[in-house]
C-alpha cells in the first residue's frame, strides 16, 4: 500500500482536483494535453467499499473518460483509495492503494 499526502479537493459543486508535482489536474477548468478540461466526481456511499468515480471531460469536444474507484474511511480524517483506469472498478484494496489524510 502506498502512503501519499496528495493535495486533493472535492468541492460541493461536484468538481474534484488533485495537485501532483505542483500542477493541478481537475476542477472546473484545467488543461490536459493542451485542451481545456474539467473533472467531476460522484460518490456512492450505499456500497461497501464506497464507490468513487471521476469523470474527466474535454470541454470543447465533450469527450470524456471515467476513472472508477473505491474508498474506505479508516477514521474521520483518513481514507484509503484505489483507482482503475481501465473501466473496471477495483474490488479490493491492494499494492496500488493510496492513503489520503485531511489537512486541517
Amino acid at each position: 500500500m502506498v502512503f501519499w499526502v496528495l493535495p486533493t479537493t472535492f468541492d460541493n459543486n461536484g468538481y474534484a482536483a488533485f495537485e501532483i508535482n505542483g500542477e493541478v489536474m481537475g476542477g472546473k477548468e484545467f488543461y490536459i494535453k493542451g485542451q481545456k478540461g474539467k473533472m467531476t466526481y460522484t460518490i456512492n456511499y450505499d456500497t461497501n467499499p464506497i464507490e468513487v468515480d471521476f469523470t474527466i471531460t474535454k470541454i470543447q469536444s465533450g469527450e470524456s473518460n471515467k476513472i472508477l474507484g473505491i474508498a474506505e474511511f479508516t477514521d474521520v480524517d483518513t481514507f484509503i483509495f484505489d483507482l482503475s483506469f481501465n473501466n473496471e472498478r477495483p474490488t479490493a484494496f491492494g499494492d496500488n492503494s493510496i492513503t489520503l489524510n485531511r489537512v486541517k
